[in-house]
């Protein structure tokens, strides 16, 4: 079998094909129109030039025509490349990557050798794979990858190669077997960012791992039009920052589950509902700081109680906190250092205390600030840890307890403290 080399030319395809490769002559030019059906991938292009180890090499005119391009090897192991400019005619619509059939030392290494953009879907399946699993990562540490529907990784990895670019996908799913490496921070660059651009139905997944996540330190924004599920799956590894935000018209809800765990930082920002209880007994951890703000709401609306444990809570104006009914949020520090020193302030948004404990754990730091509102009650209050913590004036409609090793003090001797049940001092209160 050989491959289809367009010099000048027009190539016009119809229901499926399969050949080594496809190459464009760079100089020459010419039009390819991909069969709407499957266009398959054997192989890669020996020749001379930049289209070296190239399965596809698109530099002039390609017509995705709505069809699937799967590669699967089974001759000519070693990397691979695909090379399509980003954006106008050049896009591919729907990816396959599968196991070939070389031999098990040679994995389908595929990368994309320019800015990427696949206007269906990305499907890497290695699941018939002896050890040969399929990878597609950029050729280089800057390349961006846009997938305008939905990611499956089953069996096989997406990223890696040190890459701090972007990916702007649909979905993610990462299936059992499935590894995502996602674009972050390392010795090349910093900055890494994934972005859900979600559009799909009802409560559908925006991103479930099933399988191994590395974060790299980088960010996951998730980006929706419509109500969302995230999380849920059984997998290894988290995310280290993630951004829920929205853009659309409406206001928008997230079905929360308990994993994935963040590892860093969670920002809900926009007209989100990011509702970690729906059905009620969902805990959740983000290790870093949780910031509500620009209208976004973290709420826990199902019956059963839950526990969150956070970093810090930052509640912003027009914003808003819901606790779980008769649950518990625990707040384990550091303080935020970039939002003025707080383990908690909700004083300018809203926070609705459902009858749960907040636990604030001030560990060893000194000088942490809590900012409740002062006419938004907590309904039991506890501070625990071995160092200093300073509040404005609270309300505390139940209990309040300070554990033996803490200071406790007011941030000026003016503010006020009402608690309507039991008032524990193990510790110091009022102490300079």
């Amino acid at each position: 079998m050989a491959g289809i080399y367009v010099s000048g030319g027009t190539f016009s395809g119809s229901g499926d094909v399969t050949t080594d490769w496809m190459v464009e002559d760079p100089t020459a030019g010419g039009t390819f129109t991909a069969p709407d059906g499957t266009l398959t991938y054997v192989g890669k292009y020996g020749g001379a030039g930049a289209a070296l180890n190239h399965c596809h090499y698109a530099r002039d005119t390609f017509n995705h025509n709505n069809g699937t391009i799967t590669v699967n090897p089974t001759k000519d192991g070693g990397t691979r490349y695909i090379s399509n400019t980003n954006g106008g005619v050049r896009d591919l619509y729907s990816l396959t990557l599968l196991s070939g059939s070389i031999s098990a030392s040679y994995a389908n290494d595929v990368r994309y050798g320019t800015e990427c953009t696949l206007d269906g879907n990305l499907t890497i399946d290695g699941t018939n794979a002896v050890a040969n699993f399929p990878v597609f990562q950029p050729g280089s540490q800057t390349f961006d990858l846009v997938v305008v529907k939905d990611v499956s990784v089953k069996t096989g990895t997406l990223g890696g190669n040190f890459n701090y670019g972007t990916m702007t996908l649909g979905s993610m799913n990462i299936q059992s077997g499935g590894i995502f490496d996602a674009p972050g921070d390392n010795i090349h660059g910093t900055g890494g960012t994934t972005t859900m651009n979600y559009t799909t139905g009802l409560y559908s997944v925006i991103f479930r791992n099933n399988g191994t996540m590395i974060h790299n330190s980088g960010t996951l924004i998730l980006n929706t039009n419509t109500d969302a599920v995230y999380g849920g799956g059984a997998g290894t590894g988290g995310p280290w920052n993630v951004i829920a935000t929205e853009r659309g018209a409406g206001t928008y809800t997230y079905r929360v589950y308990a994993t994935p765990i963040i590892e860093n930082d969670l920002t809900i920002s926009g007209n989100v509902i990011y509702n970690n209880n729906l059905a009620g007994g969902t805990n959740h951890t983000v290790s870093g700081n949780v910031l509500v703000t620009h209208t976004g709401s973290y709420a826990n609306t199902g019956a059963t109680a839950n526990t969150q444990n956070f970093g810090s809570l930052i509640v912003n104006s027009y914003s808003t906190f819901i606790a779980s009914p008769a649950g518990q949020t625990n707040i384990n520090g550091p303080a935020n250092a970039l939002l003025g020193g707080y383990l908690w302030r909700s004083n300018a948004g809203t926070f609705t205390h459902n009858n749960g404990l907040v636990y604030i754990n001030t560990g060893a730091y000194n000088g942490s600030d809590v900012f409740p509102a002062p006419t938004q009650p907590f309904y039991n209050l506890t501070y625990s840890g071995s160092g200093t913590v300073e509040s404005w004036s609270s309300i505390i409609a139940n209990n309040f307890d300070v554990g033996t090793d803490i200071i406790f003090r007011p941030i000026i001797p003016t503010e006020a403290f009402t608690v309507s049940g039991t008032a524990t001092m193990n510790g110091f209160f009022g102490k300079d």
